[in-house]
């Protein structure tokens, strides 16, 4: 009360002053009076705090938008399998078509390719893992439920939990290709030698098995190991039965890296089959 009775008289005063100008404009004491009051306006300086307002850019779920691109890109994936152009058109009814494919062949590839159609995009991460943890559970003793559930990890950039299930794999039935999903995994988790030791194992049960001589040179060479990279992709040029796809990425992979260049995102991320 006491400090809003004081706002009041100085309201008052200054009213008199500014009154006192009118009659008197060149009064000191007035002029003092009045203009004192006005240095504070730069206290209003809230108006820096503005950026404030930049908030609407932190509301850029515009950047969501992306998202919905993405969505619409694997559900034109979800039309590739021709074998199952009749798979229903509801979003939850095409789940329950292709989760019964896949309770007769947990690696079919058209049925992987609809789900992933369907709810493959970072929107539905969860769903997705749901999905094969519930494949995986109601069909425990087949272990190619629990090789697609770690794969449905790395898709949604869980690697540590996927390494865990490909070790798993690993202990109980050693195949290459595992092997590479293994090493791949810890590849993205910047574990470059438990990456080549998981190649080498693949290598170990086929030497001429392509897919771990590519996949070592990537994750060598993302990692600036140029000489191992060179060295890795002279072996899988030596390799039986390279597709001409492979042995020229092979090539151009081998010397880059003898030049000490880093190969970019463009290159690394190919598929060579």
């Amino acid at each position: 009360g006491r400090q809003a009775k004081e706002a009041g008289e100085a309201d008052k005063a200054t009213e008199h002053f500014q009154k006192v100008l009118e009659l008197e404009p060149g009064h000191e004491e007035a002029t003092a009076e009045t203009a004192a009051p006005a240095e504070p306006e730069p206290e209003p300086e809230p108006a820096a705090e503005e950026p404030v307002a930049e908030a609407p850019a932190a509301e850029e779920p515009a950047a969501e938008e992306p998202a919905a691109e993405a969505a619409a890109e694997p559900a034109a994936a979800s039309e590739e399998p021709a074998a199952y152009a009749d798979a229903p058109s509801d979003p939850d009814q095409a789940l329950d078509f292709y989760r019964d494919k896949l309770g007769e062949n947990p690696h079919d590839k058209a049925a992987h390719r609809g789900i992933y159609g369907l709810i493959g995009d970072a929107g539905n991460a969860r769903k997705l893992i749901d999905f094969y943890r519930d494949l995986q559970k109601k069909n425990g003793d087949e272990p190619g439920y629990l090789l697609h559930l770690a794969r449905a990890y790395c898709h949604v950039g869980k690697d540590t939990l996927a390494v865990v299930q490909f070790r798993k794999l690993l202990q109980g039935d050693p195949q290459a290709e595992v092997y590479v999903d293994l090493g791949t995994a810890y590849g993205r988790l910047k574990k470059t030698q438990e990456a080549t030791k998981a190649f080498d194992n693949a290598l170990g049960l086929d030497a001429d098995y392509v897919p771990a001589h590519v996949a070592k040179v990537k994750v060598l060479a993302e990692a600036g190991e140029n000489d191992e990279a060179a060295a890795a992709a002279k072996k899988g040029l030596a390799a039986a039965n390279v597709s001409a796809a492979a042995k020229a990425w092979l090539q151009e992979a081998k010397t880059k890296a003898e030049a000490g260049e880093t190969p970019d995102e463009a290159f690394l991320s190919q598929e060579i089959a």
